[in-house]
């Protein structure tokens, strides 16, 4: 009887421990939006299968031009792992990194890195958004 009650308790700790390292589950499902550190718009559509439509507005300022950009995209769905994403897409002469975190199903929060060749310039922004 002991050995069973012993087993238990070490299946209840092996338990215990590999819960605590995995995030908490969110809801991401639902329309959120938000803005950048520069002011600017940020939204996006989250389904079961990732998001799949994003809104992202933004001002590069490069050694060539300024340009004040708002681009809609969808496709495939982006992949939510562990309560995170991440993606790289080409929108014209440019390439923009998206990353974010679901810190909760009401908030999250990433970074926008764009690099525009045609401005050759290079912005980083934060962005933060709500469901």
């Amino acid at each position: 009887m002991r050995r069973q009650h012993l087993a238990i308790a070490c299946l209840v700790l092996i338990a215990a421990c590999r819960d605590s390292n995995a995030p908490a589950p969110v809801d991401p499902v639902g329309v959120w939006s938000g803005t950048t550190s520069q002011g600017r718009a940020v939204a996006f559509t989250v389904t079961a299968q990732g998001i799949t439509e994003a809104t992202i507005a933004y001002r590069v300022v490069g050694a060539f031009c300024t340009a004040d950009v708002e681009i809609t995209i969808g496709g495939a769905p982006v992949a939510i792992v562990n309560n995170e994403f991440e993606t790289e897409f080409g929108i014209g002469s440019a390439i923009l990194t998206v990353a974010g975190k679901f810190n909760s199903s009401t908030a999250a929060s990433g970074t926008l890195v764009v690099d525009d060749f045609n401005c050759d310039g290079t912005v980083t922004t934060n962005w933060s958004a709500t469901k």
